[in-house]
């Protein structure tokens, strides 16, 4: 069965909330924010697969030329959002966020306000052809 845009979008809201308090934090609990950060990767790519694999198919079907230029112009940052996210993972493992924490939480900070913007994106150009 697959899951609704709303239900990936709750889960990952609420890795949103999760990493926030780990950034809160003086001190890093490394191994409560990898799991964290696992949880939210496996939302992230299910997220992913069910917007690509499903909604975009979809939406792109009924369009006529003009509603699929706008369209693919959302898609395309929605994608710039996505490379900058899976840039700031892959640059950000345990042993370096263990030896400068203060620049990961600013950095992972502005990273959960770039997920705000992008599950807003896909609220607006997907939910219309999501089962939300």
């Amino acid at each position: 069965m697959t899951l609704s845009l709303r239900h990936h979008h709750d889960s990952i809201r609420q890795g949103l909330v999760e990493m926030r308090r780990h950034c809160a934090a003086s001190l890093p609990d490394l191994p409560a924010l990898s799991a964290t950060r696992l949880r939210q990767s496996k939302n992230f790519s299910a997220n992913s697969r069910y917007i690509y694999d499903v909604l975009i198919p979809q939406a792109r079907a009924g369009m006529d030329a003009g509603a699929l230029r706008a369209f693919n112009a959302d898609i395309r940052l929605l994608n710039d959002k996505r490379f900058a996210i899976s840039a700031h993972i892959a640059k950000w493992g345990s042993r370096e966020i263990g030896q400068d924490w203060e620049a990961y939480r600013t950095i992972a900070l502005e990273i959960c306000d770039l997920v705000d913007a992008q599950l807003q994106i896909e609220q607006r150009c997907l939910a219309q052809f999501a089962d939300i």
